[in-house]
C-alpha cells in the first residue's frame, strides 16, 4: 500500500545505543505525524564476509521500520514528510551515532540494501532476495569502491535518486551552494504542507553528514527534485 512506507535502518551493535537511535526515530516519526507501525529484524549470514574483515567487525543490525502515512497529506505531501523525516533523522542520530547508523531508505515504492561486500555475494549477505516470494517489477544493482572516505557500511552506494559512479572534484564548493540555499528549500515544503511545520524545524541541512561525494551528490538532486 502506498500508506505505508518502510524504513531501512543500519543501527548499532551495542544494545543501549541501539535503543536510543530506536527511540529518537520514533520520536521523530510521530512529530511528523508518520509513527512507527511495527519493526522487523532483516536477516543477514555475516558468514559471507570475510574473517576479521573491517566489514565483519563493523556489520550493524539492520532493522525495517513500517511508518504509516499521515491521513491529511496527499502523494507530494507524502513525500515530503519522508524527505523531512529522514533529514532529520539525519541531523539527530549523526551527532548520536556517527558512522553506526544509516537510514538506508525510506520509501513506499523502494527499498534498499547495501553493504560491505562484494556485489556477488549481496544475496548471500541478506537471505531476503533469494526468498521465492520476494519479487518486484525492477531491481538496480550497482557496485561502488570508496577512494576517496573511509569504508564504512553506511558510506556504501546510497541510492536515493541515482547511481553514480567517480569522484567530484568540485563537491565543497557545490555542497557550500546547496548549504546556503537549503533552509529556503526545507520552508517551501513546510509552506504547502503546514503540517510538517515541526518535523521542518528538527531539519538542519539538506546534505546529510559524513557522506562521500556521491552521497553529497544524491542529497543535492533529491533536494532540487
Amino acid at each position: 500500500s502506498r500508506d505505508v512506507a518502510l524504513a531501512m535502518t543500519f543501527l548499532p551493535y551495542d544494545g543501549t545505543l541501539r535503543r536510543r537511535c530506536v527511540e529518537r526515530i520514533e520520536e521523530l516519526a510521530n512529530l511528523a505525524g508518520a509513527p512507527v507501525l511495527q519493526w522487523a529484524d532483516v536477516p543477514t549470514d555475516l558468514s559471507c564476509l570475510a574473517p576479521e574483515s573491517p566489514a565483519l567487525r563493523s556489520a550493524p543490525v539492520v532493522r525495517q521500520a513500517l511508518l504509516r502515512r499521515p491521513p491529511h497529506l496527499g502523494e507530494d505531501g507524502w513525500f515530503a514528510c519522508r524527505y523531512l523525516l529522514r533529514l532529520a533523522i539525519d541531523a539527530v542520530l549523526a551527532p548520536l551515532a556517527g558512522d553506526e547508523f544509516c537510514l538506508v531508505s525510506l520509501s513506499n515504492r523502494t527499498v534498499i540494501y547495501k553493504g560491505l561486500s562484494e556485489l556477488s555475494r549481496i544475496a548471500e549477505l541478506y537471505p531476503d532476495l533469494r526468498h521465492e516470494d520476494y519479487a518486484s517489477r525492477f531491481v538496480t544493482f550497482h557496485s561502488r569502491y570508496c577512494t576517496n572516505t573511509t569504508t564504512a557500511w553506511r558510506r556504501a552506494q546510497p541510492f536515493w535518486s541515482l547511481a553514480h559512479n567517480g569522484e567530484i572534484n568540485t563537491i565543497k564548493g557545490n555542497v557550500a551552494w546547496m548549504q546556503a540555499i537549503g533552509r529556503d528549500l526545507v520552508d517551501r515544503l513546510v509552506r504547502r504542507n503546514p503540517g510538517l511545520r515541526e518535523i521542518g524545524e528538527r531539519v538542519t541541512s539538506v546534505i546529510c553528514a559524513g557522506g562521500s561525494d556521491t552521497a553529497n551528490l544524491d542529497d543535492m538532486m533529491i533536494a532540487l527534485m
